[in-house]
């Protein structure tokens, strides 16, 4: 594989970036420590202009100079899941009465989680305006 230089580490920070504002789906295909390891080298998560972005980059590498093969890993992988998502969102679905035919056990439940490095400020209020609620309720 070749190095990675400044300006390809540039290009994957604003391609990483755009799934991760625009659809993060094909993150949870990756294990926790993958999500990390991109988070962590990568930054998708942060706006940073290219100077930054250079300086993290050779920070992080001093660092934890195993970071980037192991963010370079979790790269592929994603990859791959996300020609899987796409995939399975242009496959043709079948008509409605041949799946009511069609009897299949319930496989087991899979749950997937998506790492966020920074805590989602609506939602944290959305939470503690719910806590604050249901405080007043007992109370009343």
């Amino acid at each position: 594989m070749p190095r990675l230089t400044n300006q390809r580490y540039i290009e994957i920070h604003h391609w990483l970036r755009n799934y991760w504002l625009e659809d993060t789906v094909p993150y949870i295909y990756l294990t926790p420590k993958e999500q990390w390891d991109l988070h962590q080298f990568f930054q998708p998560y942060q706006a940073l202009t290219d100077d930054e972005l250079i300086a993290h980059r050779q920070a992080v590498t001093k660092e934890t100079p195993s970071l980037p093969h192991c963010a370079g890993r979790a790269l592929s992988k994603l990859e791959t899941a996300i020609a899987a998502v796409r995939q399975q969102k242009v496959q043709p679905t079948e008509p409605a009465e041949a799946k009511r035919k069609r009897q299949s056990p319930r496989g087991p439940l899979i749950i997937r989680g998506l790492v966020r490095p920074e805590p989602d400020a609506r939602k944290v209020a959305r939470v503690l305006l719910q806590i604050v609620r249901a405080n007043q309720e007992k109370g009343s």
